[in-house]
């Protein structure tokens, strides 16, 4: 062994901490829809429209509550439907928003769901 590498111990810890990875069974799959819970699409906009007192497809987007809505609606896809962004693209409520910009939205709107505005 060299100057850089060090001495023979050094030498088999790293050897073993390099193969460690290819020891471990590898996973078949990775998460799976089913090993979670989610709610039915109809149920999680029947709560939405309870709660805000107002139907998605109503939503005025040109103001800045009705975008607020459009955000908190995507929160409860996501959160509560387990709806993926290439999913809920396809809602009409969500039709004028370019699908690159769902993560952001998301975001956004779960900050400030967790502030209570």
């Amino acid at each position: 062994m060299g100057k850089i590498i060090g001495d023979r111990k050094f030498s088999d810890k790293a050897l073993q901490k390099f193969n460690r990875r290819r020891s471990q069974a590898k996973v078949s799959e990775s998460k799976r829809i089913d090993d979670f819970h989610f709610d039915p699409v109809e149920k999680v906009f029947r709560e939405f429209k309870n709660i805000h007192q107002v139907d998605a497809d109503n939503l005025d987007t040109s103001t800045h509550e009705g975008k607020r809505l459009r955000g908190s609606l995507l929160v409860y896809l996501k959160d509560n439907a387990g709806l993926k962004y290439n999913e809920i693209i396809t809602f009409p409520i969500f039709s004028e928003v370019k699908f690159h910009s769902l993560g952001k939205l998301y975001k956004d709107a779960k900050i400030r769901m967790k502030k209570g505005k």
